[in-house]
């Protein structure tokens, strides 16, 4: 999970180190970093847990959902946030931290549907 934590962050970095927020081909680029997380994140908690091949549809549906979920939150809160803190950092630091926190937040959204998925599993079965 760490080193999926860290391919993420290390891909939004670059692209804010390549400035392509202004570039047409940001946003594809970002929803392919969020399609990465959503499948990696379900295919390996399935991979470690041993799941069949119905755990992987759902080990990845769940990872996924919690992929958009936390997107869609991180939008709200993130506005709140820049908001109270855009004039204590400059604005290149700035995009810096709202890339890295916010992916980290993502992988953190994906990651806990999988496991709350996980544990239902063991009560279905006890």
């Amino acid at each position: 999970m760490q080193i999926i934590l860290l391919i993420a962050v290390a891909a939004a970095l670059l692209l804010e180190a390549f400035d392509l927020n202004m570039n047409a081909g940001a946003g594809p680029i970002y929803a392919a970093i969020f399609v990465f997380i959503a499948v990696s994140v379900g295919a390996c908690e399935a991979w470690r847990s041993r799941r069949g091949v119905v755990g992987w549809i759902v080990s990845i549906t769940a990872s996924a959902l919690g992929c958009f979920l936390a997107i869609g939150l991180l939008g709200f809160g993130m506005e709140a946030v820049i908001a109270r803190v855009q004039w204590a950092i400059p604005p290149q630091i700035l995009n810096y931290v709202v890339a890295a926190v916010g992916t980290g937040f993502i992988v953190s959204g994906a990651w806990l549907p999988v496991k709350i998925v996980g544990l239902l599993r063991g009560l279905w079965r006890t």
